[in-house]
């Protein structure tokens, strides 16, 4: 794989791809583009907390939004 990725799609398949990605050290960076205003707008409330405040943050992942 790539040295940067970018993940089209900040939904919930796409938060986990950039994390899955991340985590297994398969790119030395992640950005994920999510053409709405915010990132996960189909995931339940929990799960996105639990992604969008521990799990990204830790990762470095870059995010670009509307």
């Amino acid at each position: 794989m790539g040295k940067k990725v970018v993940v089209a799609g900040g939904g919930e398949v796409g938060v986990e791809t950039a994390d899955f990605i991340t985590h297994h050290g398969l790119a030395e960076s992640v950005t994920i583009v999510e053409m709405r205003a915010e990132l996960g707008a189909d995931m339940t409330a929990i799960n996105r907390t639990y992604l969008l405040t521990s799990v990204l943050p830790r990762s470095a992942v870059k995010t670009f939004t509307n």
